[in-house]
C-alpha cells in the first residue's frame, strides 16, 4: 500500500517503488502499457513548474530519512542538498546572459535543493491540497 503520510504532499508513489527496489523487488517495463494524463492549465507555469521541483527535493529526502534514518546518512544528505543548491546558482548566474531557458535550470536546481534541505526536518509542502483541473 502507498504511506499516507505522502497523501497531500505527493511523492507516495515514488516512496512506494523505493521500498520495492530496497526489498529486492524487480520493476518491470511493458511497451504496450498505454498511459494517457490531462495536463491542466495551472500546471503549465515556470511558477508550478518551480513548485514541482521543491517538492519533488522534498520527497526525495523524506522517502530517504524513512527508509535509512542513520545521522551519517541525514548530514550526506545535507551536504548533497547544499552542493546542489550552490551549483545551481553557478548555472542560473552563467545563464543569465542566454535566456530564460539557461537560468530557469539553475533556479530549479536551486528550489529541488531547498526541497531536499527541508525534507530532511520537515513533513513536507502539500502539493495537492489545491485541485488541479477538475
Amino acid at each position: 500500500p502507498f504511506d499516507i503520510e505522502f497523501g497531500l504532499s505527493g511523492g507516495s508513489d515514488t516512496h512506494f517503488f523505493a521500498e520495492l527496489h530496497d526489498a529486492g523487488r524487480r520493476i518491470a517495463w511493458c511497451d504496450r502499457a498505454h498511459v494517457y494524463e490531462a495536463i491542466p492549465a495551472s500546471r503549465v507555469s515556470a511558477s508550478w513548474l518551480l513548485r514541482r521541483e521543491y517538492r519533488r527535493g522534498q520527497t526525495m529526502s523524506r522517502s530517504l530519512r524513512r527508509r535509512d534514518p542513520r545521522p551519517v546518512r541525514y548530514l550526506r544528505r545535507l551536504a548533497n542538498a547544499a552542493l546542489k543548491i550552490v551549483s545551481g546558482v553557478v548555472v542560473l548566474v552563467a545563464g543569465l546572459p542566454f535566456g530564460r531557458a539557461r537560468w530557469f535550470r539553475g533556479a530549479r536546481m536551486i528550489v529541488l535543493g531547498a526541497g531536499m534541505v527541508t525534507g530532511l526536518v520537515s513533513k513536507g509542502y502539500q502539493e495537492y491540497r489545491q485541485i488541479h483541473g477538475a
